[in-house]
Protein backbone atom coordinates (compact mmCIF):
# COMPACT_ATOMS: atom_id res chain seq x y z
CA UNK A 1 0.00 0.00 0.00
CA UNK A 2 1.49 3.36 -0.94
CA UNK A 3 2.11 5.61 1.99
CA UNK A 4 1.34 9.26 1.95
CA UNK A 5 2.83 11.77 4.33
CA UNK A 6 0.27 13.13 6.78
CA UNK A 7 -0.25 16.82 7.33
CA UNK A 8 2.71 18.89 8.41
CA UNK A 9 3.88 18.10 11.93
CA UNK A 10 2.75 21.44 13.27
CA UNK A 11 -0.80 20.95 12.05
CA UNK A 12 -2.93 18.86 14.35
CA UNK A 13 -0.42 18.87 17.22
CA UNK A 14 -2.43 21.55 18.98
CA UNK A 15 -5.43 19.22 18.76
CA UNK A 16 -3.52 16.28 20.25
CA UNK A 17 -4.58 15.44 23.80
CA UNK A 18 -2.23 16.84 26.42
CA UNK A 19 -0.92 14.31 28.92
CA UNK A 20 -0.13 15.09 32.51
CA UNK A 21 3.35 13.74 33.10
CA UNK A 22 5.67 13.74 36.06
CA UNK A 23 8.70 13.51 33.83
CA UNK A 24 8.77 13.72 30.08
CA UNK A 25 11.30 12.04 27.87
CA UNK A 26 14.78 13.54 27.96
CA UNK A 27 16.44 14.84 24.79
CA UNK A 28 18.73 11.83 24.82
CA UNK A 29 15.79 9.41 25.16
CA UNK A 30 13.97 11.17 22.33
CA UNK A 31 17.06 10.86 20.12
CA UNK A 32 17.44 7.17 20.94
CA UNK A 33 13.75 6.47 20.36
CA UNK A 34 13.80 8.37 17.07
CA UNK A 35 16.63 6.05 15.99
CA UNK A 36 14.54 3.02 17.02
CA UNK A 37 11.65 4.45 14.98
CA UNK A 38 13.91 4.87 11.93
CA UNK A 39 15.18 1.30 12.24
CA UNK A 40 11.61 -0.04 12.27
CA UNK A 41 10.50 2.21 9.40
CA UNK A 42 11.23 -0.48 6.80
CA UNK A 43 10.57 1.70 3.74
CA UNK A 44 12.10 4.91 5.16
CA UNK A 45 8.87 6.82 4.61
CA UNK A 46 8.89 8.51 8.02
CA UNK A 47 5.78 6.50 8.92
CA UNK A 48 5.21 3.11 10.55
CA UNK A 49 2.23 0.77 10.60
CA UNK A 50 0.97 -1.33 13.51
CA UNK A 51 3.32 -4.22 12.72
CA UNK A 52 6.37 -1.96 12.71
CA UNK A 53 5.05 -0.30 15.88
CA UNK A 54 4.71 -3.68 17.58
CA UNK A 55 8.24 -4.67 16.54
CA UNK A 56 9.65 -1.40 17.91
CA UNK A 57 7.76 -1.61 21.20
CA UNK A 58 8.67 -5.24 21.78
CA UNK A 59 12.29 -4.35 21.05
CA UNK A 60 12.05 -1.72 23.78
CA UNK A 61 10.72 -4.26 26.26
CA UNK A 62 6.99 -3.55 26.05
CA UNK A 63 5.34 -6.97 25.48
CA UNK A 64 2.40 -5.72 23.41
CA UNK A 65 0.05 -8.03 21.55
CA UNK A 66 -1.17 -7.52 17.99
CA UNK A 67 -4.46 -6.23 19.35
CA UNK A 68 -2.72 -3.77 21.68
CA UNK A 69 -0.45 -2.53 18.88
CA UNK A 70 -3.41 -1.87 16.62
CA UNK A 71 -5.25 -0.05 19.42
CA UNK A 72 -2.20 2.09 20.24
CA UNK A 73 -1.80 3.01 16.58
CA UNK A 74 -5.51 3.88 16.22
CA UNK A 75 -5.35 6.05 19.34
CA UNK A 76 -2.24 7.91 18.13
CA UNK A 77 -3.51 8.23 14.55
CA UNK A 78 -6.73 10.11 15.36
CA UNK A 79 -6.02 13.29 13.40
CA UNK A 80 -5.49 11.80 9.95
CA UNK A 81 -6.56 8.13 10.32
CA UNK A 82 -4.29 6.72 7.61
CA UNK A 83 -3.21 3.75 9.72
CA UNK A 84 0.33 5.06 10.04
CA UNK A 85 2.13 7.15 12.62
CA UNK A 86 5.14 9.39 12.49
CA UNK A 87 8.06 9.63 14.93
CA UNK A 88 6.44 12.25 17.20
CA UNK A 89 3.40 10.02 17.67
CA UNK A 90 5.70 7.06 18.38
CA UNK A 91 7.43 9.10 21.10
CA UNK A 92 4.04 9.86 22.68
CA UNK A 93 3.16 6.15 22.71
CA UNK A 94 6.46 5.17 24.33
CA UNK A 95 6.13 7.93 26.93
CA UNK A 96 2.59 6.81 27.74
CA UNK A 97 3.66 3.17 28.12
CA UNK A 98 6.62 4.22 30.27
CA UNK A 99 4.32 6.18 32.56
CA UNK A 100 1.98 3.19 32.81
CA UNK A 101 4.96 0.99 33.78
CA UNK A 102 5.97 3.58 36.38
CA UNK A 103 2.44 3.64 37.84
CA UNK A 104 2.36 -0.17 37.98
CA UNK A 105 5.73 -0.18 39.74
CA UNK A 106 4.45 2.33 42.33
CA UNK A 107 1.41 0.11 42.93
CA UNK A 108 3.63 -2.94 43.42
CA UNK A 109 5.91 -1.04 45.82
CA UNK A 110 2.81 -0.01 47.79
CA UNK A 111 1.73 -3.64 48.05
CA UNK A 112 5.28 -4.63 49.01
CA UNK A 113 5.19 -2.25 51.96
CA UNK A 114 2.11 -4.06 53.27
CA UNK A 115 4.12 -7.29 53.33
CA UNK A 116 7.31 -5.76 54.75
CA UNK A 117 5.67 -5.10 58.12
CA UNK A 118 8.89 -4.05 59.85
CA UNK A 119 10.09 -1.81 57.02
CA UNK A 120 13.37 -3.70 56.96
CA UNK A 121 13.61 -3.70 53.18
CA UNK A 122 12.93 -7.38 52.93
CA UNK A 123 9.97 -9.69 53.48
CA UNK A 124 11.01 -12.40 55.90
CA UNK A 125 9.42 -15.65 56.96
CA UNK A 126 8.20 -13.84 60.07
CA UNK A 127 6.50 -11.20 57.86
CA UNK A 128 4.81 -13.93 55.79
CA UNK A 129 3.65 -15.76 58.93
CA UNK A 130 2.24 -12.52 60.41
CA UNK A 131 0.47 -11.63 57.17
CA UNK A 132 -1.05 -15.11 56.94
CA UNK A 133 -2.25 -14.78 60.53
CA UNK A 134 -3.68 -11.29 59.79
CA UNK A 135 -5.81 -12.66 56.96
CA UNK A 136 -6.87 -15.80 58.83
CA UNK A 137 -4.63 -18.28 57.00
CA UNK A 138 -2.46 -20.88 58.64
CA UNK A 139 0.76 -22.07 57.05
CA UNK A 140 3.38 -24.39 58.46
CA UNK A 141 6.91 -23.07 58.74
CA UNK A 142 7.83 -25.50 55.95
CA UNK A 143 5.22 -23.91 53.65
CA UNK A 144 6.42 -20.42 54.54
CA UNK A 145 10.04 -21.43 53.89
CA UNK A 146 8.98 -22.84 50.49
CA UNK A 147 7.25 -19.55 49.61
CA UNK A 148 10.28 -17.58 50.72
CA UNK A 149 12.73 -19.82 48.84
CA UNK A 150 10.65 -19.58 45.66
CA UNK A 151 10.63 -15.78 45.70
CA UNK A 152 14.10 -15.16 47.17
CA UNK A 153 16.03 -15.07 43.91
CA UNK A 154 19.34 -13.84 45.36
CA UNK A 155 19.33 -16.26 48.30
CA UNK A 156 19.70 -13.67 51.07
CA UNK A 157 16.83 -15.10 53.12
CA UNK A 158 14.34 -12.33 52.41
CA UNK A 159 12.29 -11.02 49.49
CA UNK A 160 13.35 -7.56 48.36
CA UNK A 161 11.13 -5.25 46.33
CA UNK A 162 12.69 -6.36 43.03
CA UNK A 163 12.07 -10.03 43.79
CA UNK A 164 8.53 -9.18 44.87
CA UNK A 165 7.91 -7.34 41.61
CA UNK A 166 9.40 -10.23 39.62
CA UNK A 167 7.00 -12.70 41.27
CA UNK A 168 3.97 -10.44 40.75
CA UNK A 169 4.83 -9.83 37.11
CA UNK A 170 4.69 -13.59 36.55
CA UNK A 171 1.07 -13.59 37.67
CA UNK A 172 -1.91 -12.37 35.68
CA UNK A 173 -2.53 -9.71 38.32
CA UNK A 174 -0.08 -7.15 36.90
CA UNK A 175 0.52 -8.44 33.39
CA UNK A 176 -1.20 -7.20 30.25
CA UNK A 177 -2.73 -9.62 27.77
CA UNK A 178 0.69 -10.19 26.21
CA UNK A 179 -0.08 -13.80 25.37
CA UNK A 180 -3.18 -12.77 23.46
CA UNK A 181 -2.69 -12.86 19.68
CA UNK A 182 1.11 -13.28 19.81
Amino acid sequence: MPRSKPQAEDEGEADAPKKMTRRGLTSSEKTDLTEVFALCDSDSSGLIDWQELRRALRGLGFPVSKKESRALLRQADKHDEIGLIEASQFLEIVESLSLADHARHREIVGAYRLFDKTGSGGITGTDLKQLAHDVGETFTMSEIEDMLNTADLNGDGKIDVHEFEEILMKTNLFRSNQDEEK
